[in-house]
């Protein structure tokens, strides 16, 4: 089903916050770099697998009219965010957003060449225990070499039975042979994120 113009402009909006979201976060933790090569590139693909396809959101095959301009711009603002984070790390840094058909799964990568640090993008983690709660409304944890930051639309008091659902958003971080790499999305659990990234650093 195609989009209309509107919903293009505020999926562009939405997901141009998400890369100025993971800008901060960058900015804040990772190491600057000593210098770097065309070759230290990290390279994003056109599509991902997780497990349904998602499709990079600016590019302009099979697009027409406002949805061209729409794809357009976001190739634009992303390659306007990897530029500013090259000129802030001095290294290699690549930023792209895709999304499925029915746009249930959104996501943002973004991959810079140089080591990962400590990654705690809403702050430290919560003891929901102590807040009286099963589930606190976000969690930090660690699945296989990455880590999440686990967004829950509600939190669970004390007593109740977590339910078995989907995040409503999540920002992960894995370090591989000398790249950060970074999503944040909706649509997805932890241990897709990661494998993701895994899949992308491979």
């Amino acid at each position: 089903m195609s989009r209309t113009p509107a919903a293009q402009r505020i999926t562009g909006i939405a997901l141009g916050l998400v890369s100025l979201g993971l800008l901060v976060v960058l900015t804040v933790l990772l190491p600057e770099a000593e210098g770097s090569t065309d070759s230290d590139a990290p390279k994003l693909p056109d599509t991902i697998e997780v497990p349904v396809e998602l499709t990079a959101m600016d590019l302009t095959a099979g697009k027409s009219g406002a949805e061209v301009e729409t794809a357009e711009t976001q190739g634009e603002l992303y390659a306007k965010s990897a530029e500013e984070l090259e000129t802030i790390f001095g290294a290699k840094a690549a930023v792209r957003s895709y999304s499925d058909e029915q746009q249930q799964v959104q996501l943002t990568v973004t991959a810079v060449a140089v080591e990962a640090g400590a990654y705690t993008p809403a702050g430290p983690p919560v003891d929901a225990a102590l807040l009286g709660l099963e589930r606190s409304t976000r969690e930090l944890v660690k699945v296989g070499e990455g880590v999440c930051a686990v967004y829950w639309s509600q939190p669970v008091a004390e007593g109740e039975e977590i339910p078995d659902e989907q995040p409503s958003g999540l920002q992960c971080q894995l370090g591989a042979d000398g790249t950060t790499w970074l999503l944040e999305g909706v649509g997805l659990d932890p241990e897709e994120a990661i494998e993701v990234l895994e899949n992308l650093a491979a």
